[in-house]
């Protein structure tokens, strides 16, 4: 192959091929699917394939297949591939007489493609608002949290400052006392030693 034109997207850790068009054996095949980061892959391939060429062991399997015993000259073949790179499975989705829906299986290829496309876009955005509302969640719990720790702080400094308050008063009590009291003493004799000199 050479030359291809390749439409990807990636969604949720998949890269995932839109399909396109390329010539192998001489015959137009579209491919389409994806490959995941961890080496697994899922891809269908619609090729056109001539009955002459496959032998008469698959022309028959071939026929049962289709129900009918008269298999036209060319098939519309669609493959699957999926397992990874190095245990991958090849089986056969579908197998029609070539143009007997005149583009029918190539569609079919395509809307195939965009289904798995729009429902691996729509899980990436529900996990996105998921993760989102979960980390809102969080936030809105932390956020009580650091409230409920402050208030605890702030009722823990007011009552500290409450009791250094109380006690400072207390001191500032006695220390009047003491002092009131030293002061009579003081008077006291002060006035005796007036008293009792004259």
């Amino acid at each position: 192959m050479k030359d291809v034109d390749m439409d990807i997207e990636i969604i949720d850790g998949k890269i995932f091929v839109k399909p396109f068009d390329v010539v192998l054996g001489g015959r137009k095949t579209t491919i389409s699917g994806n490959t995941a980061v961890d080496g697994t892959m899922d891809y269908q391939m619609l090729t056109n394939i001539p009955t002459g060429k496959i032998g008469d062991a698959a022309n028959s399997l071939l026929s049962s297949y289709l129900g009918n015993t008269s298999i036209s000259s060319d098939l519309d073949v669609t493959l699957g591939i999926e397992g990874t790179y190095d245990d991958y499975k090849v089986k056969l989705i579908s197998a029609k007489p070539a143009g007997s829906a005149s583009g029918g299986a190539q569609n079919a290829l395509k809307d195939a493609a965009k289904e798995k496309l729009d429902a691996a876009k729509k899980k990436a955005a529900d996990e996105l608002a998921q993760k989102k509302a979960d980390a809102a969640q969080i936030a809105a719990e932390k956020k009580a949290e650091a409230e409920k720790i402050a208030k605890e702080k702030a009722a823990e400094l007011e009552r500290k400052a409450k009791e250094a308050a109380k006690k400072a008063a207390e001191e500032a009590a006695k220390k009047a006392a003491g002092d009131k009291a030293k002061n009579a003493v003081k008077d006291l004799f002060g006035k005796k030693k007036k008293d009792g000199g004259e």
